[in-house]
């Protein structure tokens, strides 16, 4: 409630239009030099080998797909965060994080099961319990050792180190 409250503060007066374009200009200038490269290096290769990979996702669309097009990638789909117009600003009508990652993967993109999940929150606990392969992308020790315990005792972990 809080994040939408502020969003909404953020927004009066905004056009929807304008607040888009400050996410593609946001998404595309200064995303790329904040992802971990290795995670970039093994989505292209997911690609290649003809996987199938849908971005579940606690922003926006919009961000997502302006940072792949930065890094030159495919349209992937998206489950993530949706606004509405509410009051003269925007307001989250689906905050994509938590137990609610799952719900839009099966609502959005009939998705109910999957086998890999790159994550760096604990929030993503659904995700990873359900998981074959779980990669950690430089979770701090706390993450690291709340989720540890709800990893499959037949999934494989990977920790990626900060960089």
């Amino acid at each position: 409630k809080a994040a939408s409250i502020l969003l909404w503060a953020m927004t009066v007066g905004a056009s929807t239009r304008s607040f888009v374009l400050a996410l593609r200009r946001y998404g595309a200038r200064r995303l790329p030099t904040l992802a971990h490269e290795l995670v970039w290096a093994e989505l292209v290769q997911r690609l290649n080998q003809g996987e199938r990979i849908v971005i579940a996702t606690g922003t926006v669309p919009t961000l997502v797909r302006a940072l792949l097009r930065a890094r030159r990638l495919p349209r992937l789909p998206v489950a993530g965060s949706r606004f509405q117009r509410k009051l003269g600003g925007l307001t989250a009508t689906i905050h994509c994080i938590g137990r609610v990652k799952p719900r839009e993967l099966k609502r959005r993109h009939g998705i109910e099961g999957w086998s890999t999940v790159y994550t760096d929150s604990f929030a993503d606990r659904a995700l990873v319990s359900a998981a074959h392969e779980v990669i950690l992308v430089a979770p701090s020790q706390r993450t690291l050792a709340r989720l540890r315990p709800l990893i499959r005792s037949d999934a494989t972990l990977r920790v990626l180190e900060p960089g």
